[in-house]
Protein backbone atom coordinates (compact mmCIF):
# COMPACT_ATOMS: atom_id res chain seq x y z
CA UNK A 1 0.00 0.00 0.00
CA UNK A 2 1.52 3.31 -1.06
CA UNK A 3 0.63 6.66 0.45
CA UNK A 4 0.24 9.60 -1.91
CA UNK A 5 1.19 13.04 -0.64
CA UNK A 6 0.16 16.36 -2.17
CA UNK A 7 3.07 18.10 -3.89
CA UNK A 8 2.92 20.96 -1.36
CA UNK A 9 3.77 18.58 1.49
CA UNK A 10 6.54 16.59 -0.19
CA UNK A 11 9.12 19.21 0.72
CA UNK A 12 8.48 18.56 4.42
CA UNK A 13 9.49 14.91 4.06
CA UNK A 14 13.06 13.66 3.95
CA UNK A 15 14.02 11.52 0.96
CA UNK A 16 14.07 8.30 3.06
CA UNK A 17 10.59 9.15 4.37
CA UNK A 18 9.24 9.66 0.84
CA UNK A 19 10.85 6.36 -0.15
CA UNK A 20 9.23 4.60 2.81
CA UNK A 21 5.77 5.95 1.91
CA UNK A 22 6.22 4.85 -1.70
CA UNK A 23 7.09 1.28 -0.74
CA UNK A 24 4.62 -1.52 -1.29
CA UNK A 25 4.76 -2.85 2.27
CA UNK A 26 4.54 -0.32 5.06
CA UNK A 27 5.27 -1.02 8.72
CA UNK A 28 2.48 -0.56 11.28
CA UNK A 29 4.41 2.23 12.96
CA UNK A 30 7.47 4.32 12.19
CA UNK A 31 9.79 6.30 14.39
CA UNK A 32 9.80 9.98 13.53
CA UNK A 33 11.99 13.00 14.01
CA UNK A 34 9.81 16.11 13.64
CA UNK A 35 11.18 19.64 13.38
CA UNK A 36 8.68 22.35 14.28
CA UNK A 37 8.55 26.12 13.76
CA UNK A 38 9.03 26.63 17.51
CA UNK A 39 8.90 24.70 20.75
CA UNK A 40 5.53 22.91 20.70
CA UNK A 41 2.63 24.38 22.63
CA UNK A 42 0.17 22.19 24.50
CA UNK A 43 -2.27 22.64 21.61
CA UNK A 44 0.40 21.47 19.11
CA UNK A 45 1.06 18.36 21.20
CA UNK A 46 -2.67 17.74 21.55
CA UNK A 47 -3.14 18.09 17.77
CA UNK A 48 -0.35 15.60 17.09
CA UNK A 49 -1.99 13.19 19.53
CA UNK A 50 -5.32 13.59 17.71
CA UNK A 51 -3.52 12.66 14.48
CA UNK A 52 -2.24 9.46 16.05
CA UNK A 53 1.29 10.63 16.82
CA UNK A 54 2.78 9.32 20.08
CA UNK A 55 5.40 11.87 21.17
CA UNK A 56 8.35 10.27 22.97
CA UNK A 57 10.54 13.29 23.64
CA UNK A 58 10.72 17.05 23.11
CA UNK A 59 13.97 19.02 22.83
CA UNK A 60 13.23 22.61 21.88
CA UNK A 61 11.67 22.59 18.41
CA UNK A 62 12.50 18.90 17.76
CA UNK A 63 10.31 15.92 18.67
CA UNK A 64 10.83 12.21 18.52
CA UNK A 65 7.64 10.25 18.03
CA UNK A 66 5.96 7.14 16.65
CA UNK A 67 3.04 7.10 14.22
CA UNK A 68 1.35 4.96 11.61
CA UNK A 69 2.64 5.82 8.12
CA UNK A 70 -0.89 6.84 7.11
CA UNK A 71 -0.81 9.67 9.67
CA UNK A 72 2.14 11.39 7.99
CA UNK A 73 -0.02 13.10 5.37
CA UNK A 74 -2.08 14.84 8.06
CA UNK A 75 1.03 15.67 10.10
CA UNK A 76 2.65 17.26 7.02
CA UNK A 77 -0.51 19.40 6.60
CA UNK A 78 0.09 21.11 9.95
CA UNK A 79 1.60 24.60 9.64
CA UNK A 80 3.70 24.19 12.78
CA UNK A 81 5.53 21.17 11.29
CA UNK A 82 8.63 22.10 9.22
CA UNK A 83 10.07 18.67 8.45
CA UNK A 84 9.43 14.97 8.98
CA UNK A 85 12.10 12.29 8.98
CA UNK A 86 11.11 8.66 9.45
CA UNK A 87 13.82 6.99 11.45
CA UNK A 88 14.70 3.36 11.70
CA UNK A 89 17.51 1.00 12.55
CA UNK A 90 20.79 1.71 10.80
CA UNK A 91 21.18 -1.96 9.91
CA UNK A 92 18.71 -4.75 9.46
CA UNK A 93 19.36 -7.98 11.36
CA UNK A 94 20.74 -9.60 8.21
CA UNK A 95 23.56 -7.03 8.05
CA UNK A 96 24.71 -7.43 11.65
CA UNK A 97 27.77 -9.62 11.89
CA UNK A 98 29.09 -11.60 14.79
CA UNK A 99 31.18 -9.61 17.27
CA UNK A 100 34.90 -9.68 16.60
CA UNK A 101 37.00 -11.53 19.17
CA UNK A 102 40.05 -9.29 19.33
CA UNK A 103 41.99 -11.80 21.43
CA UNK A 104 42.31 -13.91 18.26
CA UNK A 105 43.89 -11.04 16.28
CA UNK A 106 47.68 -10.89 16.25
Amino acid sequence: MQIELPMSNRSKLSAPTRELLASASLPESVGLLLRLRAEPSNSDLHRLSELGVHVRSVAGDVLTADAAPGALTAVADEDFVLSIDASGPLYTDSRISEPVNYSDVE
